[in-house]
Formats: C-alpha cells, sequence, structure tokens
C-alpha cells in the first residue's frame, strides 16, 4: 500500500536520502556496520508516514501485483526455512523494497533520485582513478570502506581499485548505474554531449580498473542498445564515431599507460576455468535444492546455511566456513523458493519489459526527461539480469534496491501514460493506448 503525498513535502527529500545511500553505499562503512538496515527500517517509516489527509492508492498493474506476490511468498518461506533469521531478514528488505517501488513518487521526485545518485557515482569513480593514482592514499582511508587497510593494501597490489566504494564488485556495479544513466542522458538528449563524454570516459575508467570482467563486459550492451534500438540519424553516427573514439583511446591507454597495463596482466592471470568450476559447485548446490523440494524450496536466503551443511566450500583462504551466495540468482531462487516463487520472480520482470514496450511505443509524447529515465531503467535492468547468471542481484541490498527504483520509476511512468491515454480516449472516443 502507498500514501500520496503532495510534491513539497518534506518526507519525500528524507525518503530519497535515505534511498539514495542505501542504493550506492553497499561497499561502505555502512554496509560494514549493519548501519544500511536502520536506514532501510527508518526508510520504510517514513514511506508509511500518513499523508494528504490520509488517502491511500495502490499501483494497479502486473508488475507491481507480481512484486508484491514475490514478496509475500518469501515471508511465508518463513514458516518452513531452514534458516529462519536469514529469511526474515530478505523478507522485510523486499517487503521495504515493495513498498518503495509502490510510493506514489512523480517522475521529478525520482528524477531527483536519479541525480543524487549520479553525484555519488561521480565521486566513487574519481576516488577510483585517484586511487590509482596514489596508491598509498586509499589505505589512509580505510574506515570509510567495509574493509581493512591491509585487505585494501591487497587490492592495490594485485591491480584493482574500488575507490570510496570500498568494494570492487561494488564499485563496478555502480561505475554500470552511472553508465545506464549517461547513455540514458546520451540518447534523449537532455545534457550537453561534451558532458556526458566526459562522464562517460570518467566511469568507463573506473570500471575497468575495478577488474570485474563480466561487470565490464555487460557495459558493452549498453552502447550496442543504444545503436540498434534507441538511435537514429545524427544520433546514431555521433553514436559510431564516439564507440570508435573510446575504443582508439581504450587501445592506447591500455598500450601506454602502466596501471592500465597492470589490469590487463592481472585479467590474463585469472584462471576462468577455475572460476567456473567454482561457480558449477555452487549452481550443483541450487539444482540440488530444487529437485529435493521442488514446489516451495528451502526458505530465502537458505542457501549459505544449506550448502555448508552439505559440505561446499568456496574460498578456503577466507575459512571453513565462508560461503557466499549461489553466483546465479534464478537458480539460487530456484532452490530456495520452488518453482511457484520462481515464476512470480520471473513475472516481475516479464511485467517490466512489457510496460516499458508499452511505453516506447509512445516514446513521441514522452518529454525529454522521461525518455531519460525510459532508457536509463531498460538499460540497467537488462544488464542487472544478465548479470545475475553469475552474480547476485536478488541477494545484496543496495542491488536490490536499485530494481526496486526501476520497477518503481517504469510503474510510475506507465501509470502516467496509461491515464493520459485513457484522456485522449474519453476526448476523442477512440481506443485506449495502453492496456
Amino acid at each position: 500500500m502507498t500514501n500520496s503525498i503532495p510534491k513539497r513535502n518534506p518526507i519525500n527529500t528524507i525518503i530519497l536520502v535515505f534511498a539514495t545511500i542505501i542504493a550506492v553505499s553497499s561497499g561502505t562503512f555502512i554496509y560494514d556496520n549493519g548501519i544500511r538496515y536502520f536506514l532501510l527500517f527508518f526508510m520504510l517509516l517514513f514511506l508509511l508516514v500518513p499523508t494528504n489527509k490520509n488517502k491511500v492508492s495502490y499501483k494497479k498493474n502486473t508488475m507491481i501485483l507480481f512484486y508484491t506476490l514475490f514478496s509475500i511468498h518469501t515471508m511465508i518461506s518463513v514458516i518452513y526455512s531452514v534458516d529462519k533469521i536469514n529469511t526474515l531478514k530478505y523478507s522485510f528488505i523486499y517487503l521495504s523494497c515493495l513498498v518503495f517501488a509502490n510510493k506514489s513518487f512523480d517522475e521529478n521526485q525520482y528524477g531527483k533520485l536519479f541525480k543524487y545518485i549520479e553525484f555519488f557515482i561521480i565521486i566513487f569513480a574519481c576516488s577510483i582513478l585517484i586511487s590509482a593514482i596514489f596508491k598509498d592514499l586509499m589505505p589512509q582511508l580505510y574506515f570509510l570502506t567495509s574493509k581493512t587497510a591491509e585487505e585494501i593494501e591487497r587490492d592495490i597490489s594485485t591491480g584493482a581499485f574500488a575507490g570510496l566504494a570500498g568494494d570492487r564488485a561494488e564499485a563496478a556495479l555502480l561505475m554500470l548505474v552511472g553508465i545506464s544513466l549517461c547513455w540514458g542522458q546520451f540518447c534523449s538528449k537532455t545534457k550537453k554531449t561534451s558532458i556526458i563524454v566526459l562522464k562517460m570516459i570518467l566511469v568507463y575508467l573506473a570500471l575497468f580498473l575495478t577488474s570485474k570482467r563480466t561487470l565490464f563486459v555487460c557495459s558493452l550492451i549498453i552502447p550496442v542498445l543504444a545503436l540498434l534500438l534507441f538511435s537514429k540519424g545524427k544520433r546514431k553516427v555521433t553514436l559510431i564515431i564516439l564507440v570508435i573514439i573510446g575504443a582508439i583511446v581504450f587501445g592506447y591507454l591500455m598500450n601506454n599507460v602502466p596501471v592500465f597495463q597492470n589490469i590487463i596482466v592481472r585479467l590474463n592471470k585469472i584462471d576462468d576455468l577455475e572460476t567456473m568450476n567454482g561457480r558449477s559447485k555452487l549452481w550443483t548446490v541450487s539444482l540440488n535444492m530444487l529437485k529435493t523440494k521442488p514446489i516451495f524450496g528451502y526458505g530465502f536466503n537458505t542457501f549459505n546455511k544449506v550448502a555448508n551443511e552439505w559440505g561446499v566450500r568456496y574460498g578456503g583462504s577466507l575459512g571453513a566456513e565462508w560461503i557466499y551466495q549461489g553466483h546465479n540468482s534464478y537458480l539460487q531462487i530456484l532452490g530456495e523458493l520452488g518453482v511457484i516463487g520462481f515464476m512470480l520472480y520471473l513475472g516481475i520482470f516479464i511485467s517490466f519489459f512489457y510496460q516499458v514496450f508499452k511505453i516506447h511505443k509512445r516514446k513521441e509524447e514522452l518529454t525529454k526527461n522521461q525518455q531519460e529515465g525510459l532508457l536509463f531503467c531498460t538499460f540497467l535492468m537488462i544488464v542487472l539480469l544478465i548479470y545475475s547468471i553469475t552474480g547476485n542481484c536478488a541477494y545484496y541490498l543496495n542491488q536490490i534496491f536499485i530494481q526496486a527504483i526501476l520497477i518503481g520509476y517504469i510503474s510510475t511512468l506507465y501509470k502516467s501514460i496509461k491515464r493520459k491515454g485513457n484522456d485522449q480516449d474519453e476526448n476523442q472516443g477512440g481506443n485506449t493506448y495502453i492496456s
């Protein structure tokens, strides 16, 4: 349920501040000290504050319905979960994200949120480049991250940089968010091309310096989508020129700048077979969980406990009991919530792209800011779903919350376009544009 609140209500600002911190803070000291859960709790309280004469509204569309049913299913799984505490914790996370996604924000509020997130991403990107140049600086600022000074020094010595984002995987994902924002701005022409290009160079370089290959490859999917689907005329020519220039600059850096040369060496030393063998063991656990309890699974977020009980260890240097999620969100959800939970989860994203398709069909009626939001959400959701094949997007708080932001915006835009179509139908006697 959501509260419809006035545009200038200060509660909105408080919620957006909380939302920004939760979205960008996973690898920082906030993550390390569990502060993010308190932020999520307080944000939920503000989301539920009765306003505007206590009027309550609900976004009546299929995507929000699937999100609601999935969240309810995670809560029900507490009953039979083999790890009730973790199941309860993650049920709370999804319930809070559902309330946020269902909040009656207008598009201007989402626009502010996107700007806040972009601001922090630029800061993190700059810190990554600075840490690559001044390698002794970041270990002294370890208290701002979720790592110790020794862990930061070890990462830097191997040629991996995370800057103030703390964890290089989290840093890479934030850069992916920034890249999606930049391409949304480029295709919708909401900013000067020169400014967008400078930001792109910054976030792409920062992403590469994290040494996360999968996310870097995912980032290259976005310009391909932009070129094939969302650009035309002079904009398409400009995009092709940008890609060519980017490739030339990238090639120069790889051959002439020691920091980037070290990244290439580091990536070449990573044993792909070993990495995939490790993940395949985790995937096998998920599949065996599905075979054992195919309908309802073992309960949400129980993978780690089950894998440990079955004797699976990953990264033994960090401790015999250490295991971290299934590295395939789809298989893990199948094992934890069974076929029912998996179908509800897929339903969220099928509905998401259905609504994106319906909105895109009427893109001429969108403002430039609406087009930017639409493209940003589309680009980012596509790469997050691809990354989920080997990643844990359904299990890290900031990534869960970022997806909730995308779902909330598309739901809001879809509702706006649908209402506009209904108004035209009443005025013209025609058919409704969006069903």
